[in-house]
């Protein structure tokens, strides 16, 4: 038998399930904390390396954007990102340390490099701290706290502008 929109495994067994679950994510860290206590299996999340997440967002940035660019772009992008993601997610640490673990996210971090790389396909300026304010901060902003607005600006704003 099949599961209308159930996602088998590798054998095509239904009642076997891959789960992609954003933990710590607004709204969804309930049901998702309720969902894995009903599980035997453990399941560890680790921090990537610092390596390792620089690869992530270079690679999915380029590939959501569907550009490619040489190795030393590559490496420039992700760096920067890298340096403003983590420069932001410390600020807001010392402001709020949840907010920070919620809404501070590699997504964010992807959604700054594929627009530096489109700016840089489509032959524009690359405003990347205008970028990063655009991905990393506008969620933010919705929140309403003044002292976790003006932590992600001046994070953003210490970090110095990329250059190509």
């Amino acid at each position: 038998f099949t599961v209308p929109g159930a996602n088998p495994d590798e054998d095509g067994n239904p009642l076997r399930q891959t789960l992609n679950i954003n933990v710590g994510t607004i709204g969804s860290q309930p049901m998702n904390e309720a969902l894995l206590t009903r599980f035997g299996g453990h399941y560890v999340v680790e921090k990537l390396a610092d390596s390792a997440f620089k690869e992530c967002i270079i690679t999915r940035a380029q590939s959501n954007a569907g550009i490619t660019v040489n190795a030393k772009t590559q490496k420039a992008v992700a760096d920067w990102t890298f340096n403003v993601f983590n420069s932001v997610a410390k600020a807001v640490k010392t402001v709020d340390a949840e907010t920070a673990d919620r809404l501070i996210t590699m997504r964010a971090a992807i959604g700054t490099a594929e627009k530096i790389l489109d700016a840089i396909a489509d032959g524009f300026v690359v405003d990347s701290k205008k970028f990063a304010t655009q991905t990393m901060a506008n969620i933010l902003y919705t929140g309403g706290n003044p002292a976790l607005q003006k932590a992600v600006a001046d994070a953003i704003e210490s970090v110095p502008a990329l250059r190509m």
